[in-house]
């Protein structure tokens, strides 16, 4: 298809950006996309029911970076879903070690041991997690002195134990008697074990108080019983001496509000939080979502001296157990799904704002109508494609699955429902394959000739698929597709465009995260 292409000089483009009137917003915190993402979106009944399944789960934050945005505070729990055969396992702790690898980013690529996160900082080709603790929820603890608890084997009765430690001022000897010492001891206490697969334990502890005698304190100690509940106890995967999991569900990133911390690279290029999802022996078939914690999560930045939370919307995600087949029952999609072609993201429902009811049977013979919208992906990323692409950008179908199965138009009908997918450079407005003095260019003459109220277009058909893309690619702030949507070209996108044009062609690497708005 032929593009409308015209030549500016860049002297050119900057005189007639700095003639035409534009308004200087302040810096303000834009929104965010938090998104999880899945190793996979679909386990067998076989892998499931076994209990042995686990799928990595991370999740990513995406949106602005720019304008003096710099964060001091961040927060996000995961959810497994209400079935209650699903939850988490072995959360990663950003600021441990773990297997030396080599990540590739904006900046270029560094080697460490640590698992990099978003807000982490390479200086000098060295990975740190600067000025951030993180915090998190991850093992059992006692609760009492909140010790980690370990799994401790069969005890002579055949009943599983665990064992955590217990310093000597809430110890309670055989005798039942308040030690009251400096030495910590070893607790073992038995476990009673539930069919949902939760159990508890109790022990004796010194309960200490205090009561003031001549305004003086005085501290006493009463003997009690404390009952400890363990969610999910899953002794056929234990060893003696492991830790005993519990939620994994919480990261809490807390940082020096005097050096409030950047994203590195591209917001999303690392991700906010990684832990496992797990399944429960004997689950059965099913969809079970995993879902972010709306009233939980938060990322509080300083702009501009000013202290703010970030609004944020949330996509979801969901493992298909068992699918046989699928078949669209109510599906709402867009025309087109637009992507930027370094996304690396698995194409799903909700990254598209699509819905997907569908009637699902599965390999146990039940089936059942419902939301599988968190189930649904593409089954590949939009940089795959575009990678892929004989052209300089990427527009055609993408088979739509429920995990990894195709979903059918119909009950009559197995044709297999498809999504137009759209993929090019962000910038790459006359869609050559790279950011330019021409894109740049474009935009303004888009601009001009909507603001005359003449009818604009990027390309010679604007009914088409590829101005759809173009004017996807131009909106740099705000990433419409359509003026339909609240999208527009602006003076302002064409001045980010020559902007990121100069960094790369000085070779400044600069993400487009920083033009956000």
């Amino acid at each position: 298809m032929k593009k409308i292409i015209r030549t500016f000089a860049a002297a050119s483009v900057c005189a007639v950006i700095s003639a035409m009137p534009f308004t200087a917003q302040a810096a303000e915190a834009g929104s965010y996309i938090h998104s999880i993402q899945l190793e996979r979106y679909a386990v067998t009944a076989e892998e499931a029911a076994s209990g042995e399944a686990v799928i990595h789960a991370a999740t990513y934050l995406k949106g602005k970076t720019g304008s003096g945005i710099a964060v001091n505070a961040a927060s996000a729990q995961v959810l497994a879903d209400e079935s209650g055969q699903i939850y988490f396992s072995d959360i990663y702790d950003p600021t441990s070690t773990y297997t030396e690898n080599t990540y590739e980013y904006l900046g270029g690529s560094f080697t460490t041991s640590y698992r990099p996160f978003c807000f982490g900082n390479v200086t000098n080709g060295k990975y740190s997690t600067k000025s951030f603790n993180a915090q998190i929820r991850d093992v059992c603890t006692d609760p009492v002195a909140g010790n980690p608890i370990y799994y401790n084997g069969l005890d002579e009765n055949g009943d599983h134990t665990i064992t955590f430690k217990l310093h000597g001022r809430y110890y309670v000897n055989e005798q039942g008697q308040v030690a009251q010492d400096s030495v910590t001891h070893d607790m073992v206490c038995p476990l009673t074990i539930y069919e949902n697969g939760s159990a508890t334990y109790s022990f004796q502890f010194a309960d200490i108080y205090y009561e003031l005698v001549n305004n003086e304190p005085v501290y006493y100690a009463n003997v009690a019983t404390k009952t400890g509940t363990i969610p999910y106890f899953l002794p056929d995967l234990l060893e003696k001496g492991d830790t005993i999991c519990a939620e994994n569900d919480i990261l809490s990133w807390v940082g020096d509000v005097t050096s409030p911390s950047a994203f590195l690279g591209n917001s999303d290029d690392f991700p906010f939080m990684e832990t496992n999802v797990r399944f429960k022996k004997g689950t059965p078939c099913g969809i079970y979502n995993v879902t972010l914690n709306q009233n939980y999560g938060s990322v509080t930045v300083d702009s501009g001296g000013t202290s703010s939370k970030i609004t944020q919307s949330y996509e979801d995600a969901a493992i298909a157990v068992g699918v046989d087949t699928a078949s669209g029952i109510s599906v709402e999609t867009p025309e087109y799904a637009c992507y930027l072609a370094e996304n690396n993201k698995m194409i799903t429902a909700n990254s598209m704002g699509a819905t997907y009811i569908c009637d699902v049977a599965f390999t146990d013979g039940t089936a059942k109508t419902q939301d599988a919208t968190n189930a649904v992906n593409g089954g590949t990323s939009p940089n795959a494609l575009w990678m892929r692409s004989a052209q300089n950008y990427f527009i055609g179908e993408v088979e739509m699955l429920v995990g990894d199965t195709p979903i059918a138009a119909s009950y009559t009908d197995s044709t297999p429902l498809t999504q137009t997918v759209l993929i090019g450079k962000k910038g790459d407005v006359n869609l050559d394959g790279a950011v330019s003095i021409d894109d740049a260019s474009a935009v303004l003459r888009y601009y001009a000739a909507n603001a005359a109220g003449l009818e604009a277009a990027l390309t010679d058909d604007p009914a088409s698929a590829e101005e759809t893309l173009a004017f996807f690619l131009g909106d740099i702030d705000t990433q419409s597709q359509t003026k339909a949507e609240g999208g527009s070209l602006e003076i302002g996108d064409a001045s980010d465009i020559l902007s990121y044009y100069a960094s790369t062609a000085a070779g400044i690497l600069v993400s487009w995260d920083t033009f956000l708005s």
